[in-house]
């Protein structure tokens, strides 16, 4: 992972500059921004271990080697990634339709 950050079309896509506070406050899009905040709170809400499994996987983690290392089953990581982006993607478009 070290790699492909430091090297390649990663490192030219995805460059660190310095911005001034005007362009870093200049969101022309505010739906974005209420989408994430909106995601962050469904996500707050949800167990203990459904909100770690999602962390991990949102970091980058491979759920066949946490399932080797925890000694969970694959298939109840994936169901719990599956069950998780389904209750997201339920909550937010019901809260698109109500608007």
């Amino acid at each position: 992972m070290y790699n492909e950050a430091t090297r390649g079309q990663f490192k030219q896509l995805y460059t660190i500059t310095d911005a001034t506070p005007e362009e870093q406050h200049k969101e022309e899009d505010w739906t974005k921004a209420i989408q994430r905040e909106q995601m962050q709170l469904i996500i707050d809400r949800l167990s203990w271990f459904d909100r770690t499994v999602f962390g991990l996987y949102l970091q980058g983690w491979n759920m066949a080697d946490l399932s080797r290392r925890t000694g969970i089953g694959e298939s109840t990581l994936y169901r719990t990634l599956h069950l998780t982006r389904k209750t997201l993607k339920d909550v937010l478009r019901n809260r698109t339709k109500e608007d």
